[in-house]
């Protein structure tokens, strides 16, 4: 089955980890399951942009938190506008061997702008992205790398994942249906 937007990532991404890896999330559609559903129980297990203001935010953070605690897995959690903004980061974290795994939420759109569009009676604009293969880009970085589409390919992909003692990057492909009711 196609994965649901972006809160089943969230839900099944800590799961196959020993220890549940710090997160760090930028602005997108995909903040609010984050900081509703990612399992919190000490501080800056989290890292997050305040406000809810900054796209590529979610990789910078992963590198200086993999950098402070080489042993413990981080999870960037970016929507594909972010991994844009940001992308030459992913030479860094594979430089530096660095335990991220970079889960990209890809549906080629500025969701969270094209909702905000829609919810104004505007037609979209500016907000598509085309497709992108992520996992091409991360593979050149000299990452190891995933495209998944569904539930069982993500378990997979975050399963081989979490044994790595370096970095990932998972292209989740996602179904952009249902994100204006998600954020109601």
């Amino acid at each position: 089955p196609a994965m649901r937007p972006r809160q089943q990532v969230v839900e099944i991404a800590p799961s196959p980890f020993p220890r549940i890896p710090r997160l760090t999330a930028d602005a997108g559609a995909h903040m609010f399951p984050a900081t509703m559903l990612w399992p919190v129980s000490e501080p800056n297990e989290m890292l997050i942009s305040n406000g809810l203001s900054t796209m590529g935010f979610a990789l910078p953070a992963a590198i200086g938190a993999g950098l402070l605690d080489r042993s413990r897995p981080v999870v960037a959690l970016t929507g594909d506008g972010g991994l844009l903004i940001c992308m030459g980061e992913l030479a860094t974290v594979a430089r530096e061997r660095l335990r991220v795994t970079t889960i990209v939420l890809n549906d080629a759109s500025l969701s969270l702008i094209e909702i905000k569009q829609q919810a104004r009676k505007l037609a979209p604009a500016g907000v598509a992205l085309g497709s992108i293969d992520w996992t091409k880009i991360g593979a050149g970085f000299g990452m190891t790398t995933w495209t998944v589409r569904t539930v069982e390919e993500l378990n997979a992909a975050l399963s081989a994942a979490s044994s790595l003692d370096g970095p990932s990057l998972i292209d989740a492909r996602i179904d952009p249906s249902g994100y204006a009711e998600t954020m109601k």
